[in-house]
């Protein structure tokens, strides 16, 4: 499936399950910086889609002269929905990540491909893909509930059919 089809998919995907649940969730234009998807008019999501089975790539650019999570504090400005759709024909995978969850994330990624590569020569000047692993988000798969910590979701609004 073409990348950008991918990303409205997911988009719609996350605007549906929401919708099912009762929060009045639509899609942003694609120019809104960090939110594709706002909820009850006050909160917005990032969607990152991947139909990869390790991988969600959430940000690139340059980290420069900053410590890892200073960069990453800057660069990720809201939570996030990682949807993972590796069978267009099937339902996808919904993990929800809060966006400082989402900060430890990403350094943590860093962190361990730094020690798994001891002798590569990392540039922190040279523009990267940062990622994160479905190996990483158990704890947050179907957990829309961390979307909204001082709400508690109905029991309708929380079981997945």
């Amino acid at each position: 499936m073409d990348k950008a089809l991918l990303g409205a998919a997911g988009v719609f995907a996350v605007c549906a399950e929401l919708n099912r649940r009762g929060y009045m969730a639509m899609p942003t234009t694609r120019s809104t910086k960090a939110v594709d998807v706002l909820i009850d008019n006050h909160k917005g999501v990032q969607v990152k889609t991947s139909t990869s089975d390790s991988t969600f790539i959430t940000c690139g650019g340059t980290i420069g002269d900053k410590n890892f999570k200073d960069y990453f504090v800057e660069h990720v400005k809201s939570d996030y929905v990682l949807v993972h759709w590796p069978d267009p024909e099937k339902k996808p995978s919904f993990y929800i990540v809060p966006e400082q969850d989402m900060v430890n994330l990403l350094v943590a990624r860093l962190e361990k491909w730094l020690t798994e590569h001891p002798n590569t020569t990392w540039n922190p000047a040279k523009p990267g893909v940062h990622q994160v692993g479905v190996d990483q988000l158990q704890r947050n798969y179907r957990s829309w509930e961390l979307l909204f910590p001082s709400k508690s979701m109905s029991v309708s609004q929380s079981v997945d059919r």
